[in-house]
Order: C-alpha cells, then sequence, then structure tokens
C-alpha cells in the first residue's frame, strides 16, 4: 500500500502507480500548471507493507497520527471555519507562512478566478466576504453566503421569461439570511418554469410545524399561508418547492383534481414508493397523494428548470439516504408527463 497527500487528501495508490510517481518525480512547468501546482511542490508517496497498510485501515489513520475520514462535514476540518466551507484569509495565511511561493501563487490566482454565476466576484472576494458562506448541512449544501445568492437571484430574476402572476410575488420573508435567499431562488425556479393563479400570499420563514425540515399551514381565515424551512436544511431548494408545491395544490385541486390525482398516481407506482413500502418507511405519509404530488412537483421544477444547484440536490438524494425522494429515470418520464399536462390545462405552462 502506498498514500501520498494531496492538497488536504490522503489518497491510497497501489504500488505500482507509486511506483510511476517516484519515476516521474517533480512535475514539469505545464503539468504543474494545468494541474494548478507549483513546479516546486514534488510527488512523494509513503510506502506502507501488508501489516502496515491492515493497521491503517483499521486505526483509520497513518503511523504519524494524520486521521483518515476524519469528519464528513466541514465543521472539524482544522484548515477552514466552524461549520463553514470558507477558509478565510487569516487561517489560509497562517497555513503557508513557511512556503511564501505557495501562498503568493495561490493569492495570484484567487484574485483573477472568479466563481461560476456570481457575476464579477472572484475567489478572493469570497474569502474576505464578512458574511461568511455557511455550510447547510448534508450532501446538498450550497455553502453559497446571503450575499453571494442575492446576486445569483438577481442574475435568475433578469433571465427568466415575464409571468403574469409569479410565485416569487407571492412571498414575504421572515427567515434568516441565507436561507431567505435560498427560498428566494426556489420561488424564482418556479417563475422559470411556470406561470401561477391569483393565490393568497405565503410568509416564509424557517419556524417548521414538526420535526421534518420544512411545513405548509394555510389555515381558512388568514390572509398569509405559511411555508417553513429550516435554517440547516440539507437540500434547501428542494424542501422549499416542496411546500410551495402544498400551496399550488390546493389551487390546482379546485378545477382539476382528477388531474393531480394522476400526478399522485404515477408517482406512486414508481419504484421510489415501492422502496418506501419496502422499508415499511412512515408510509401513511410519505405515500399520500398530497406528499407525492408535492415531492414529483419539487423535482419537476428542479428538472425543468435546468438549475445546476437544484438538479445536484436531487442527484445527491437519489444517490443517498433520501432516495425514496425523489424518482429515477425510468419513472420519471411518466410523472413528468402527467405533471406537464395538468399544468397547461390549467394555463399556467405554455407548452
Amino acid at each position: 500500500m502506498a498514500a501520498r497527500r494531496h492538497r488536504c487528501l490522503v489518497v491510497p495508490l497501489t504500488r505500482r502507480s507509486a511506483d510511476s510517481l517516484v519515476h516521474n518525480g517533480k512535475p514539469g512547468a505545464q503539468e504543474a500548471q494545468d494541474a494548478h501546482l507549483l513546479p516546486t511542490q514534488i510527488v512523494k508517496p509513503e510506502m506502507f507493507d501488508a501489516s502496515e497498510a491492515a493497521l491503517i485501515d483499521k486505526n483509520q489513520r497513518l503511523p504519524n497520527g494524520t486521521p483518515l475520514n476524519r469528519t464528513p462535514t466541514w465543521s472539524d476540518s482544522p484548515w477552514s471555519e466552524p461549520g463553514n466551507v470558507r477558509h478565510g484569509w487569516e487561517l489560509i495565511r497562517k497555513r503557508y507562512a513557511d512556503q511564501p511561493e505557495v501562498l503568493k501563487s495561490f493569492e495570484q490566482w484567487a484574485e483573477k478566478t472568479t466563481l461560476p454565476d456570481m457575476g464579477d466576484a472572484t475567489v478572493a472576494d469570497w474569502l474576505t466576504a464578512e458574511n461568511a458562506p455557511r455550510f447547510i448541512g448534508g450532501l446538498g449544501g450550497s455553502g453559497m453566503s446571503a450575499a453571494m445568492r442575492e446576486t445569483q437571484n438577481r442574475l435568475i430574476r433578469a433571465g427568466n421569461p415575464a409571468r403574469r402572476a409569479p410565485v416569487s410575488g407571492l412571498m414575504q420573508h421572515a427567515a434568516k439570511p441565507g436561507s431567505r435567499q435560498a427560498m428566494e431562488k426556489a420561488a424564482l425556479l418556479v417563475d422559470r418554469v411556470h406561470d401561477d393563479g391569483d393565490l393568497r400570499g405565503v410568509v416564509m420563514s424557517n419556524r417548521v410545524l414538526g420535526g421534518g425540515d420544512g411545513s405548509y399551514s394555510a389555515r381558512p381565515r388568514e390572509t398569509f399561508a405559511q411555508i417553513g424551512v429550516r435554517a440547516d436544511s440539507p437540500y434547501p431548494l428542494n424542501t422549499t418547492l416542496h411546500e410551495i408545491g402544498h400551496h399550488l395544490r390546493l389551487e390546482l385541486l379546485r378545477k382539476h383534481p382528477g388531474l393531480v390525482g394522476d400526478v399522485a398516481e404515477a408517482a406512486g407506482n414508481s419504484e421510489a414508493a415501492a422502496l418506501i413500502k419496502k422499508l415499511r418507511f412512515n408510509t401513511r405519509e410519505l405515500l399520500a397523494d398530497n406528499e407525492l404530488f408535492c415531492r414529483a412537483y419539487a423535482q419537476f421544477i428542479a428538472e425543468e428548470s435546468g438549475d445546476p444547484e437544484a438538479l445536484r440536490e436531487i442527484a445527491d438524494m437519489r444517490d443517498g439516504a433520501d432516495r425514496f425522494y425523489v424518482f429515477d429515470t425510468a419513472d420519471w418520464p411518466r410523472i413528468r408527463g402527467a405533471m406537464r399536462i395538468l399544468l397547461s390545462k390549467k394555463g399556467w405552462l405554455r407548452t
């Protein structure tokens, strides 16, 4: 067994791969540039025999004490802020105080490298932002700050088609910074996909009824419905879209109950629903028509909007413990078709 440290990772290698790295030695200037490395950074694997490898695997640490797979989150990382994906300049400069050429190279790269979908914001801007991007727990967290989300939302809003009654116009926000902008983005993605009717307004907050990630409440005599999404929801866009689905479903049921039922039926005949039945996991709630519909609606907006973050949440859920909350590619065309028929019949979707 061999191992080498690759930036902040320890990567296991076969002896053949390690021998190749040793033989190749220090990378050339062009090779280093392509890999964002300095020519002075030399590949140097550490070699271990079979007994040492077994001990490393058992203890999950190298002989010098370096831990492997120390934490599945960023909160315990020694080179990032607690609970935050952002390193911050203070930590970076302290870490590389004895390697000035590495630090200088990184500073130059950070100053000229812009972040995707963030306008002119650079990596250096992100590292100096006062409102540090929080890691929104789990696999789906984007790590974007409130300011970064504001910028992204402005771009989405500017590119959205004109809507007679946009969903985002219904929202009044009382959520925390960062979470509020994520919830606003979810509504803007709805605007990207379809129009809606003349619905009552919605107060968006982090107050969740019950023990889930999100909740929806719409009492007959109240002027506003209530949507709550936990500030640390692992899937903030999907959760918000799910709760928006509850709000729109009430209007859709008024004139098209059969078509709403068709969406729920298609979702109920999916592999995801079969898995819920097999696991006998909260079947009464998760297989209820309203929950099936809203899970389908959230995925529909993610798929139709094409937003990378929303699609990443779907992929993370599908690949993880929450796989029964989303629908696989074999089932999706049927569910998508039922949703398109419903929204088109209502006049909210132009085909």
